[in-house]
C-alpha cells in the first residue's frame, strides 16, 4: 500500500474539516448586534391610576415591553416591582381609562384583560401567584366588566358590607348591577334593572348610610336616574325619576356623600344641570338651588370636594361666571365663596377646575385680574380665599395644565411652572410663605410634568420626567433631598425608528430620529463610528423626514422638506454633510413638488413630480439641477397625468397615467417626450384600467388591470397595442380576480388571486391562458390574504394570513404536491411579516410564538429548519418586532426593539462557510 506524504495527509484532513463545516447545520440562534443607539434620550414609562391597600400602593405602569400592567410599592426601591404581566407581551393588561382599583380588605380588586377573556374582574394579594381572575363574567374574549361607554370619570366600583359592587355584562342581561365577595361563586348579578339584553349601565357607585347609590337606566323611556340598593334584587330600586315624562337622563352618575346627604348634579328641562340632594328617599330628593336660574346649567362636570362637612364646587351664574361655591345642602347655605375674577369673567373653569382638600383648606387653580391661572387656597370663606403665589408672574399661568394635586396630611402637592424651572413638583401648607418648589427634577427650564399617584407613610408617590431616567416613579417627603427615584419601570431610551432601509454600494441609508434633529437621513457602514446623520434638513422635531429613498450613483435620491411638511423637493446624498444637497427646487414656493416613485433606467432616475404650471407629471434626473427635467406633459397645462407604478423593463419605462381623455392606462417611455406614449386604452374611454403590480418575465410585462367586462385580471404586454392582452379572466365576468404580488421565477410567473368561492390562492402562469392555473387552494375560507412572495433557491416562499388564525409560511415549487405549509405560527388573528429577505442561504423574517413574542426567525425551507433566529434583543415574551430586513456585505440589517435601547438599527452576520481552492 502506498504511503501518503505528510503534506498530502494534511491537505486531505483539511478538506475533510472544511467539508464537515460546510455540511454541519447552522446554529439554532444568532446574536444580533446593536449598531448604535441613535436616540439616547431616556424613554417614558406610562402610569395609570393608583390606590393604597394597607401599607402598599398598587398602580398601573408600563415597563420596557409589557404595556400597562399591575405594579406594587411599599415605598422603597427594592419593594417596587411589577406584580404580574397579566397580558404577556407589549399589550396592556390594565385598561387605559380605568382599572377600577378597589381596596378589599388586604386584597386589591381591579379590572384587567389577559388577552383571552376580555376585560374582567381580578384580585391580587401582591404576588404573581395570588393575582388571578375572579370570574369570566362574559365568557370568551368580550369584556364582562365596565367602565362602558366612556364613563370612566365616575366611580366604577364601591364596597358595602364586605361586598364589591360593579357594572357587569353578559350576553343575556346586558350591563347590569353585579356584586362579588372575591370568589367566583360569590360573583353574581344583583338585579336585571333593564330587563332582557338591554343595558342599565350602572355607574357612579357611592355608599351612604348602609346603602349603595348609583345612576342607571331602567328603560329607553327613562334615561339615567338615581337608584339605591341593599345588595338584593328586591332591595334594588329607583329612588326618583328626576326628569320624568322624558327619556332624557336626570342623573349623570357623578355624586358624593357627606354625612347623611348625597349631593349630585341633577338635570331637568326647567332648571338645567343644577345641584341636587337626597337622603335616599323620593320625598327627600330635591333641587338644592337653581344657581343659574332657568334652563341654563349652573353646574359643569367639575370634580368637587368636601371640607368641614361642607360641599365645595365650581358653579356658574350670568353675573359672575364660573367661581367657587359651597353648600350645606340648603338653599340658604348654598352661595358663592368669592368672585375671584370679578364680574362676568370666570375665575374657575367649567370643566377643568379640580379641588384638592387638605385637613382645613382647599387648593385649586384660579385666574384673577392681572394673573394667569395660579394656585389658590380657600377655607370656605371669602377672607380665607386667596392666591398662594404668582408662580409665573404677570399674565403667565403657573398652575400646571396636568392638574396634579394630592393632599398628604395638611400638605398639598401640585404641579406648577415658572420660567426658570419649568413644570415641576410644588407643595403648600396653605400659606403664601409655605408654597415652595420641592425639586427641579429636570434641571433648568425643562419640564418634568409631575403627576400624582398616591400618598404612603407621609410621602407622595408621583411620576415625573428627568433627563436621566425619562418618565419614572418618584417618592418625596416635600424636600429636595427627600425627593428620590423609586423605580424606573422602563429603563430604556427612546426610539430612533430606523425605516426605509436602502442599500447603495456598501452603505445603508435610512430615515431615523435621534430625538434632537427629528426624522432625517442617516447612513451606516455597519459600525457604530460609521453610523451618522448626513444633514439636518427638516425644520423641526416634528418633521416627517426624508421619503422615497432610491439608490443612485453610489448614494441616494430622496424627497425632503427644508420648510414645511408639504415643501418636499428632490435631494441627493453621497453620505456626507457636504454631499447632501438639494438637486432642484422643481416647484418653487411653499407647496413643493413631492417627487416619488423613483426608478432608474440607463443611469437616469425617473419619478413623478408636481409643478404649479404642469401638475403632476413624469420627470427625469441625472442628479444635477440642469439634468432634472420634465419628460412629458401628458395633460397639457396645470392638469395632472399622475404617473404611478413606474417599472423598468430593458430600455423601456412602463407606468400608469391618464392623459385626461382615456383614464388611467398603460404607458411607455424611452425617456423623451416623443418616445412617451400610451400603449393601449385597455378600458376604452374615460374609464380607468388602473394597471398595477407590474412584473417582468421573459422580456414581457405582466400586470393587473381592470375592464368593465372582466374586472381586475392578469394582463401582459410587449409594449405594443397589439401585444397587450388579457391573459386570463380568473374570476369570470365583471368580478375581480384581483391578481397581485407578482413574482417571476425562471419562465413561471407566480401571483395571488381570488375566486369568490375559494378566496385567495397561489396561481402560476407561463403567459398563456391555458398555462394560467391555480397552484393550490391555500385557505378553505374566503377571507385570507397572501403576502411577501420571495424566491429562494428556485422555490417560492410566501405568507398566508387566514382571517381567524395566525400567519402561515408556505413553500412551493409550482405544483400542488410541492406546495406545502412549512410552519403555522400561533395566534387568533393574522399578523403581517412586513417583509422578508433571503440572506445566508435562508429566508429571514419576523415570526412569532407564545414564548418569545415577535422576533427574528429564519428558514431553510423545511419545517425542522424553520426556527427562531434570536431572542437576544428582547428576551422572553417581550417582542423585538424586527422590521425591514436588508442584506448588505455579509450582514443582515433591520430595525428592532432592544431591551434598554428602544427601536434602533441592528444586524446579524452570516454563518455559512464555503471551502474553495483545494486540490
Amino acid at each position: 500500500m502506498p504511503v501518503r506524504s505528510s503534506s498530502s495527509a494534511f491537505r486531505c484532513a483539511l478538506v475533510w474539516f472544511w467539508l464537515s463545516v460546510a455540511c454541519t447545520p447552522p446554529a439554532l440562534a444568532v446574536v444580533p448586534g446593536l449598531i448604535a443607539d441613535i436616540n439616547p434620550i431616556p424613554a417614558d414609562a406610562e402610569f395609570g391610576e393608583a390606590i393604597q391597600v394597607g401599607n402598599r400602593v398598587y398602580f398601573a405602569a408600563s415597563s420596557d415591553c409589557t404595556g400597562l400592567e399591575l405594579w406594587v410599592s411599599d415605598g422603597t426601591p427594592a419593594g417596587t416591582r411589577m406584580v404580574k404581566d397579566i397580558r404577556p407581551g407589549s399589550a396592556s393588561g390594565l385598561g387605559q381609562q380605568s382599572a377600577a382599583m378597589t381596596a378589599f380588605g388586604d386584597l386589591l380588586l381591579f379590572f384587567a384583560d389577559d388577552g383571552i377573556h376580555g376585560l374582567e374582574l381580578w384580585r391580587s394579594d401582591g404576588t404573581e401567584a395570588g393575582t388571578v381572575m375572579i370570574k369570566d363574567v362574559y365568557p370568551g374574549p368580550v369584556a364582562g366588566v365596565g367602565p362602558f361607554g366612556g364613563f370612566a370619570s365616575v366611580s366604577s366600583t364601591a364596597v358595602l358590607n364586605g361586598v364589591v359592587y360593579f357594572n357587569g355584562r353578559t350576553p343575556t342581561h346586558g350591563r347590569e348591577l353585579w356584586r362579588t365577595d372575591g370568589t367566583e361563586a360569590g360573583t353574581i348579578m344583583v338585579r336585571d334593572i333593564f330587563p332582557g339584553s338591554g343595558d342599565a349601565s350602572p355607574r357612579g357607585f357611592t355608599v351612604m348610610g348602609g346603602s349603595l347609590y348609583f345612576a342607571a337606566s331602567p328603560s329607553t323611556a327613562t334615561g339615567f336616574e338615581l337608584f339605591r340598593s341593599d345588595g338584593t334584587a328586591a332591595g334594588t330600586t329607583m329612588v326618583v325619576d328626576i326628569n320624568p315624562a322624558t327619556n332624557q337622563s336626570g342623573h349623570s352618575g357623578q355624586m358624593i356623600a357627606i354625612g347623611s346627604t348625597l349631593f349630585f348634579p341633577g338635570t331637568t328641562g326647567a332648571s338645567g344641570r343644577e345641584l341636587w340632594r337626597s337622603d335616599g328617599t323620593a320625598a327627600g330628593t330635591s333641587l338644592v338651588l337653581d344657581i343659574n336660574p332657568g334652563a341654563a346649567d349652573g353646574l359643569g362636570s367639575n370634580p368637587w370636594a368636601p371640607l368641614g362637612g361642607i360641599l365645595h364646587f365650581a358653579a356658574s351664574t350670568p353675573a359672575n361666571g364660573w367661581e367657587l361655591w359651597r353648600s350645606d345642602g340648603t338653599a340658604a347655605g348654598t352661595f358663592m365663596v368669592l368672585d375671584i375674577d370679578p364680574g362676568t369673567a370666570s375665575g374657575l373653569s367649567s370643566s377643568g377646575t379640580r379641588l384638592y382638600a387638605a385637613q382645613d383648606y382647599l387648593v385649586f387653580g384660579a385666574t384673577a385680574p392681572g394673573t394667569g391661572r395660579e394656585p389658590w387656597r380657600s377655607d370656605g370663606t371669602a377672607a380665607g380665599t386667596f392666591m398662594l403665589r404668582d408662580i409665573a408672574p404677570g399674565a403667565g399661568s403657573g398652575w400646571s395644565s396636568i392638574g396634579l394635586g394630592l393632599a398628604v396630611g395638611n400638605t398639598v402637592y401640585f404641579g406648577a411652572s415658572e420660567p426658570a424651572t419649568g413644570d415641576e413638583l410644588w407643595r403648600t401648607d396653605g400659606s403664601m410663605a409655605g408654597t415652595v418648589l420641592v425639586r427641579d427634577l429636570f434641571p433648568g427650564s425643562g419640564d418634568s410634568r409631575p403627576g400624582a399617584l398616591a400618598a404612603l407613610d407621609g410621602h407622595v408617590l408621583f411620576q415625573g420626567w428627568s433627563d436621566v431616567y425619562g418618565r419614572s416613579l418618584w417618592r418625596s417627603n416635600g424636600t429636595a433631598a427627600g425627593t428620590t427615584l423609586l423605580a424606573n419601570p422602563e429603563p430604556a431610551t427612546m426610539n430612533a425608528t430606523p425605516e426605509v432601509l436602502t442599500v447603495s454600494g456598501n452603505r445603508l441609508f435610512f430615515r431615523a430620529n435621534d430625538g434632537v434633529t427629528g426624522a432625517e437621513l442617516w447612513v451606516s457602514d455597519g459600525s457604530a463610528a460609521g453610523t451618522r446623520l448626513t444633514r439636518d434638513i427638516g425644520p423641526s422635531l416634528g418633521s416627517p423626514g426624508p421619503a422615497s429613498l432610491h439608490p443612485f450613483g453610489g448614494g441616494v435620491l430622496f424627497s425632503h422638506s427644508e420648510l414645511t411638511a408639504v415643501n418636499r423637493e428632490l435631494w441627493k446624498s453621497d453620505g456626507s454633510l457636504a454631499g447632501t444637497t438639494l438637486v432642484r427646487d422643481i416647484n418653487p414656493g411653499g407647496s413643493g413638488s413631492s417627487p416619488a416613485g423613483f426608478v432608474t433606467m440607463g443611469g437616469i432616475a425617473y419619478f413623478s413630480a408636481t409643478t404649479a404650471a404642469n401638475g403632476r407629471e413624469l420627470w427625469r434626473s441625472d442628479g444635477t439641477e440642469a439634468g432634472t427635467v420634465m419628460v412629458a406633459d401628458l395633460v397639457p397645462g396645470s392638469g395632472s397625468s399622475n404617473p404611478q407604478e413606474l417599472f423598468v423593463l430593458g430600455n423601456t419605462l412602463y407606468f400608469s397615467a391618464t392623459d385626461g381623455v382615456h383614464g388611467f392606462e398603460l404607458w411607455r417611455s424611452d425617456g423623451t417626450a416623443a418616445g412617451t406614449s400610451m400603449v393601449k386604452d385597455i378600458q376604452p374611454g374615460a374609464g380607468n384600467s388602473a394597471p398595477q403590480f407590474m412584473a417582468a418575465m421573459s422580456g414581457v410585462l405582466y400586470f393587473s388591470a381592470r375592464t368593465a367586462a372582466n374586472g381586475f385580471e392578469l394582463w401582459r404586454s410587449d409594449g405594443t397595442e397589439a401585444g397587450t392582452w388579457l391573459v386570463r379572466d380568473i374570476q369570470p365576468g365583471p368580478n375581480d380576480g384581483d391578481p397581485y404580488a407578482m413574482t417571476a421565477i425562471g419562465n413561471v410567473l407566480y401571483f395571488a388571486a381570488s375566486e369568490d368561492d375559494i378566496g385567495y390562492g397561489l396561481w402560476r402562469s407561463d403567459g398563456t391562458t391555458a398555462g394560467t392555473t391555480r397552484v393550490l387552494e391555500i385557505d378553505g375560507g374566503t377571507a385570507n390574504e397572501l403576502w411577501t412572495l420571495r424566491e429562494m433557491a428556485g422555490a417560492l416562499y410566501f405568507f398566508n394570513m387566514p382571517s381567524d388564525t395566525g400567519t402561515q409560511l408556505w413553500r412551493s415549487d409550482g405544483t400542488p404536491a410541492g406546495t406545502t405549509l412549512i410552519r403555522d405560527f400561533p395566534g387568533d388573528e393574522p399578523w403581517y411579516p412586513l417583509d422578508a429577505a433571503v440572506f445566508d442561504g435562508e429566508l429571514w423574517f419576523q415570526g412569532r410564538d407564545d414564548l418569545h413574542g415577535y422576533e427574528l426567525w429564519r428558514s431553510d425551507g423545511t419545517p425542522a429548519g424553520t426556527r427562531l433566529a434570536s431572542d437576544a434583543m428582547r428576551p422572553g415574551r417581550c417582542s423585538a418586532f424586527p422590521y425591514e430586513p436588508v442584506p448588505m456585505a455579509g450582514r443582515l440589517y433591520f430595525g428592532a426593539f432592544g431591551a434598554g435601547s428602544g427601536y434602533e438599527l441592528w444586524s446579524v452576520a452570516g454563518e455559512r462557510i464555503f471551502a474553495s481552492g483545494f486540490e
